[in-house]
């Protein structure tokens, strides 16, 4: 749109404008010079300056009568001229840019060579600062993302419940009205909730899901991998405090009937990795066996249980 607005300016400089277009510029210039707006009100004025800009766009395809050029044109072309530098420049980033498909995927290639993919029935949105300030776009729907590296500016997706980061890379995002799901073919990619500390860092042929308030990981043989939540890395923590917290990450159950075990202190990071992993590392150290039987885990001293994989 600020393309087509700075065209139609530089088209009535040249005196190559249409008539409709003529009429819109002088219309435009006449209404500001009877108002007593400035330039300087028009760059302050967000509302003043998107009015404007409208109006101008939607009077040079209005049909009209072909208007004599006024006598001052002079003052009109150098008024443009100082408009052109100036209102184009800070009108361009006042209208985000909305793609949406409908029955069929759209191919979208953004100002720095990043291709997006856009399945049926989907709405991205493209910031209006995009590859100035930011690299920032915002996905309804379904969407595949092929986007270039730029190590300065991340590129930043918000979905309805996340935020996926990157700086180079390919992903698939999937969002529904329940959940979200975020799958990564090349490079490395942060997915975040509105929670800061609670993310994960995906790779290559790993995953996340989001459902019910809760970001879970999977690796490339669809095994959970826990979040980088720092109640995770934990410093001699309780016995109770490690299994809510591994119950909570995994939606599982774990039980032990063992009274000692309610005595351990537990020193572990935990973060970024499988379930067997967790409870392999925890039973070793501390002399323990286990077995897992339906996401419900049982915890028991090595001499009562034989370990059950």
């Amino acid at each position: 749109m600020e393309k087509k607005f700075k065209t139609i300016l530089q088209q009535y400089l040249q005196d190559s404008a249409s008539s409709k277009e003529n009429e819109a510029i002088e219309s435009f210039v006449h209404k500001m010079q009877e108002d007593g707006i400035s330039l300087e009100e028009v760059q302050q004025n967000l509302p003043l300056k998107n009015t404007l800009y409208r109006s101008i766009l939607a009077q040079s395809s209005a049909k009209k009568r072909r208007l004599k050029k006024r006598r001052n044109l002079g003052v009109i072309g150098g008024f443009l001229i100082l408009l052109l530098g100036t209102l184009g420049y800070y009108l361009q980033t006042d209208f985000p840019q909305t793609y949406t498909s409908a029955e069929d995927t759209q191919l979208i290639t953004l100002a720095d060579q990043s291709k997006i993919t856009l399945f049926p029935h989907s709405e991205l949105t493209v910031s209006s600062s995009y590859n100035q300030t930011d690299r920032q776009v915002q996905l309804k729907g379904k969407a595949f993302f092929a986007i270039s590296k730029n190590k300065q500016l991340a590129f930043t997706v918000q979905t309805k419940d996340l935020e996926t980061s990157v700086l180079g890379t390919s992903f698939l995002i999937a969002e529904n009205k329940t959940s979200t799901a975020i799958e990564v073919r090349t490079g490395k990619v942060k997915v975040q909730t509105k929670t800061p500390t609670d993310y994960v860092i995906l790779l290559p042929q790993e995953s996340a899901h989001f459902e019910n308030q809760h970001l879970q990981k999977y690796n490339a043989q669809n095994d959970r991998i826990s979040s980088w939540n720092q109640s995770l890395n934990m410093v001699n923590a309780s016995f109770s405090h490690w299994k809510s917290s591994i119950e909570h990450e995994f939606d599982i159950i774990i039980l032990s009937e063992s009274k000692a075990i309610q005595h351990i202190k537990i020193t572990g990071d935990y973060r970024n990795s499988n379930l067997q992993d967790i409870l392999d590392s925890f039973c070793f150290i501390n002399n323990l066996s286990y077995s897992n039987q339906n996401n419900l885990i049982t915890i028991n001293e090595t001499n009562t249980h034989d370990s059950q994989r």
